[in-house]
Order: structure tokens, then C-alpha cells, then sequence
């Protein structure tokens, strides 16, 4: 079965919601429970419930309490080269109500620009919204500029620091080009979602477009999702100067989405360091599963079935399987044995045949006593279509 002919959507809402116990999960972003540092949060929230009760009770300002909000603005100068005001953070509980903000901001008629591939939620938030929007290829160093500019988009969204879920970094060059895009129309926007930065390797880090945008023309997007757990449904926006006025009259009765408890505890963990020790035990953690995940392939001599395409992919691996007709197949075949992964034509808007072989395989979330056993299943089944082939 070709893939084109599969309703992708309803398979992804099939797997989103079936209640099926896997083995092992590759799909799940979810972090474990020894990633987290419950000794230092507990603390910091046991002191904020003994002397500051009335604080955490009292209602929360729309963009979210200043503490955080200043505390975001000083992680931005130190790790992102950003110098923006604490009035220009809106905080939020998840990425798709920020993505609903953005829209009703800059406005609904607007035509949208997102990544093929992509993340899928957004598509959906815009389809809620009755959002119009096209679909840009991606290149091995992100959006393709020249495609968008022959689009009639007039909004770009764009993960520049680790494109999901190719993992490619967008060049300097390729950023420059985007805000040459930018400002040739006032209309125009560029929302920069720039999860995942804190993983990318050193040497490989860019500046953002916010940080390279003279315009303001770049709305910032982060989340603390990847850095702390995948529970704490919590991200921010940076707004440009000009937008400030229209999110007080849209937003103003509204109070923040994220509970006083949640903010002021994050704001005491950035303000007293804890947050860049935990990004820095974080890469050594994930170092640690990556290189694991890594032996495990090369006991299992997989080198002749699979090739690991992308090494610096954030925290997950690109993976090319060969001789598989179906790459929809594949995944079955896994689930049956207990292995969920997903084939990389499932975030596509329209799968091209070349990446009918490709798979997405995150390793943030795996249990590291049961990734051996889960590739010695993966290999089982290569070697079993390998023998169905000869025979």
C-alpha cells in the first residue's frame, strides 16, 4: 500500500489514543522520572508555600508574574545573545495556545508558512482556527527561502536551531535570507520556534533570528517542555514592541495560563542557577543514551539493513532502513513486536517517495535497561525480511 493513499491524520489519532503497552517507545518525548531534579523543585516549592502563601494565591498578571518573566529575559541575554524586556514575554501552558495568541495578534487572514516536514499540531491549531496556510519544503538546512517566496505566505514558522524532526540546522546564510523575506512586506512575520537550542551542540550554534532581526519583525518562541519533563506543559513568547498594545486589549481579562505555583518556582530555579546545571546534566545524560543506543546498533550488526543518517538531530536519530517496500509495513510490523517508531512521511504534508524508507527514532524517553533488548527485536525483524527475500 502506497503511503500517499493512507490517511495519515486518522493513523496519528489512532496511535495517539490507543491504549496499547509497548516494549519500548521511540515515539514519546516523554523524559524519565531520574532526569528530572525533584529534590531542588520540592525545595524551592516547599519554601514558596511557607513564606509566600499570599503570593501564590493571589491572581496571575496576563503575560505571567514579573519575577519569571525577568528571570526569562536574563536566561535570553546569557544563552541566546537576546535583549528583550520582560514586557514583551507572554507566558503560556503549551505550545499550541501560544501558536493561538500569535495568530490572533498578527491575524487570522494571514496566510501561513509551516515546514514539510513538520510538527503536525500546528497545522491542526490553524485548522481550528480557520487559518489558511501552505506547506515549504525543507532542505538540510531548513525552510527553503526560495520556495517560500514564490508561496503567497505572508507569516514563516520555522525551528531554525533543530528543524522538527529532520534535525537540521539552518544556516546563517539561510537565516539572512529569510529576513531579507521578512521585511520586504510590513504584513510579514517570522515566528521562530527555537526549542531544543539548549542541546545543540557548541560549535554548531547560530544566533537566532530574533537576535539578527533589526526589524522586529521575529516572534520568539521556547519552551521549558525538553529542558525539565514533558508534564510541565510550559512555554513563552517574546513579542515585537508593536504588538504589545493589541495583546493587552485582546488578552487583558484573561489571567495566565500556568498556575502561580509553576511560575514562581521556575522563577526562584532560574534566578538561583539551578536551570543551566540542569541543561548542562542533561547533556551528559542524553550523551550517555545516545552513545548507548549507538553501541547497541553495532553489536547488533545492523550496518547492512540500517544507516543512521543524522547523529545531531536533538534528541533523536534519523534512521534510513533499506530494502523496505512500505514503510508503513515496517511500522506494524514493529508494533507486533512491541517497538513503536514512526516512518518520517508521517509528518509530511505530502510524503515524498524519498523518504519512504526514512524513520524517526527519539532516545530521550527510552528505559536504558531495555534499549538492547528493543534493537535485538528490530533486528530480528530485519533479518526475518531478509530471509522472506532470499526465499
Amino acid at each position: 500500500m502506497d503511503i500517499k493513499d493512507i490517511n495519515q491524520k486518522d493513523i496519528n489519532q489512532k496511535e495517539k489514543y490507543l491504549d496499547e503497552s509497548w516494549y519500548e517507545n521511540f515515539v514519546t518525548s516523554q523524559t524519565e522520572a531520574d532526569a528530572f531534579p525533584f529534590a531542588i523543585w520540592v525545595k524551592i516549592l516547599r519554601n514558596l508555600m511557607q513564606n509566600r502563601q499570599k503570593d501564590v494565591m493571589m491572581p496571575s498578571p496576563t503575560q505571567g508574574i514579573i519575577e519569571l518573566r525577568k528571570a526569562i529575559a536574563d536566561e535570553l541575554v546569557k544563552t541566546r545573545g537576546l535583549v528583550v524586556s520582560p514586557e514583551q514575554i507572554v507566558v503560556g501552558s503549551s505550545s499550541e495556545y501560544l501558536y493561538s495568541v500569535i495568530s490572533r495578534l498578527i491575524g487570522s487572514e494571514k496566510i501561513y508558512a509551516l515546514e514539510d516536514p513538520g510538527y503536525a499540531n500546528i497545522g491542526e491549531v490553524y485548522e481550528l482556527n480557520h487559518i489558511k496556510k501552505e506547506y515549504i519544503p525543507v532542505d538540510q538546512m531548513g525552510m527553503r527561502v526560495e520556495k517560500l517566496t514564490n508561496s503567497e505566505a505572508n507569516v514563516a514558522i520555522v525551528s531554525p536551531s533543530h528543524q522538527f524532526p529532520t534535525g537540521a540546522v539552518m544556516s546563517l546564510e539561510r537565516r539572512y535570507d529569510l529576513l531579507e523575506w521578512v521585511k520586504e512586506e510590513k504584513n510579514r512575520y517570522i515566528i521562530e520556534d527555537d526549542y531544543d537550542n539548549e542541546f545543540l551542540a557548541d560549535e554548531k550554534k547560530i544566533p537566532s533570528l530574533k537576535s539578527l532581526d533589526m526589524n522586529d519583525r521575529t516572534i520568539y518562541m521556547n519552551t521549558f517542555s525538553r529542558t525539565l519533563s514533558s508534564t510541565i506543559r510550559f512555554g513563552y513568547i517574546v513579542l515585537p514592541p508593536q504588538l504589545m498594545d493589541e495583546f493587552h486589549a485582546m488578552y487583558s481579562f484573561m489571567h495566565c495560563t500556568v498556575s502561580n505555583f509553576e511560575q514562581y518556582t521556575l522563577a526562584t530555579f532560574l534566578k538561583e542557577g539551578h536551570f543551566d546545571k540542569q541543561v548542562e546534566r542533561l547533556k551528559l545524560y542524553f550523551e550517555e543514551k545516545q552513545q548507548l543506543f549507538l553501541r547497541c546498533f553495532e553489536e547488533q550488526n545492523l550496518s547492512d539493513y540500517v544507516k543512521l543518517l543524522e547523529y545531531d538531530a536533538g534528541l533523536q536519530f534519523l534512521v534510513e532502513v533499506k530494502d523496505v517496500s512500505s514503510d508503513v509495513d515496517f511500522v506494524k510490523i514493529c508494533r507486533k513486536e512491541g517497538i513503536h517508531i514512526k516512518a518520517l512521511s508521517s509528518f509530511y504534508h505530502k510524503p515524498p517517495l524519498e523518504s519512504k524508507h526514512l524513520f524517526l527514532i527519539k532516545y530521550s524517553g527510552v528505559s536504558e535497561h531495555r534499549v538492547k533488548e528493543a534493537i535485538s527485536r528490530i533486528s530480528k525483524i530485519l533479518l526475518e525480511k531478509e530471509c522472506e527475500k532470499i526465499g
